[in-house]
C-alpha cells in the first residue's frame, strides 16, 4: 500500500471553493464513522494520515476506508471515478 499513497496524494487537488482541507475529516468520522488524522508540522493543512494504531487493521478495514474516503472526496466537489481507489487497493492486497 505504501507504494500507491505518494501517486494518489499527488492526484488529489481540492476544487478552491470545497473547503476540503477542513471539511474532509468531519464529514468521514460524522457520516462514515471513519477517524483520519491531519498532518504534522508543516503539512497540516496539506495532508492527512490514516492512521492504525498499533497495528489492528486488517486488509477489509483499509477497503472501508478507501471507499469512505472516495465518497467523500466526491462530495466536497472532487473529480474521481467511485469505486477507482477501492479497486487498485483490492489488486495490491491480493498481491500480497
Amino acid at each position: 500500500m505504501r507504494m500507491m499513497l505518494p501517486a494518489l496524494l499527488r492526484r488529489l487537488k481540492p476544487p478552491p471553493e470545497s473547503g476540503c482541507k477542513k471539511n474532509l475529516r468531519l464529514l468521514l468520522n460524522r457520516k462514515y464513522g471513519v477517524d483520519i488524522a491531519g498532518g504534522q508540522g508543516k503539512m497540516a493543512n496539506e495532508i492527512f494520515r490514516i492512521g492504525h494504531l498499533g497495528g489492528a487493521i486488517s486488509e477489509l478495514d483499509i477497503i472501508t476506508t478507501i471507499a469512505a474516503l472516495e465518497m467523500s472526496l466526491l462530495e466536497l466537489g472532487y473529480n474521481l471515478e467511485l469505486g477507482s481507489g477501492v479497486s487498485e487497493a483490492q489488486k495490491v492486497i491480493m498481491n500480497m
